[in-house]
């Protein structure tokens, strides 16, 4: 995989910008791709960014990135339906896992307006909320070389 050349200082690099532990202190690092390899399709763009990071927080996101994933596959599909979704992905996780399909499966209501339906998702916030904070410090820190280590003001909903 190609990298994208970083004009950063690389003092900056020296430390989780998920924990803020120094990462010559934590036992594995790895590299996580900014943004999450689960909102994208393969093939993988040659040159996507990643950053590094301990490989306990790396790790730690999977299962919400999961979620949101196939979340957002249910939405855009009308139906939790692991037949029913366009993204392979999607699919899988679905198939895999029918606890988190009646999770997701139990999130949606169906609001009748006369004679139309309406579909109304209800996603675990805090999920949704762990995944996006996680991409924006990636980008941030990617693309501006700054950590971003204190918690957010708000994330918009």
């Amino acid at each position: 995989m190609d990298f994208i050349n970083e004009f950063i200082d690389q003092r900056q690099k020296s430390w989780c910008i998920y924990c803020s532990k120094h990462l010559s202190d934590v036992a594995e690092v790895n590299f996580d791709h900014v943004p999450s390899r689960a909102f994208l399709v393969k093939p993988y763009p040659s040159n996507l960014p990643q950053i590094e990071v301990c490989q306990a927080c790396n790790e730690s996101f999977s299962k919400d990135e999961e979620y949101f994933s196939a979340f957002l596959s249910c939405v855009l599909s009308g139906s939790t339906s692991p037949e029913g979704q366009s993204n392979n992905r999607a699919k899988r996780i679905l198939e895999r896992s029918p606890k988190l399909r009646a999770r997701i499966e139990n999130s949606k209501r169906i609001n009748k307006l006369g004679n139309d339906i309406q579909i109304v998702w209800q996603p675990e916030e805090e999920r949704i909320s762990n995944i996006v904070i996680k991409n924006a410090r990636g980008h941030a820190y990617y693309e501006f070389g700054e950590p971003m280590l204190n918690p957010p003001v708000c994330v918009p909903r």
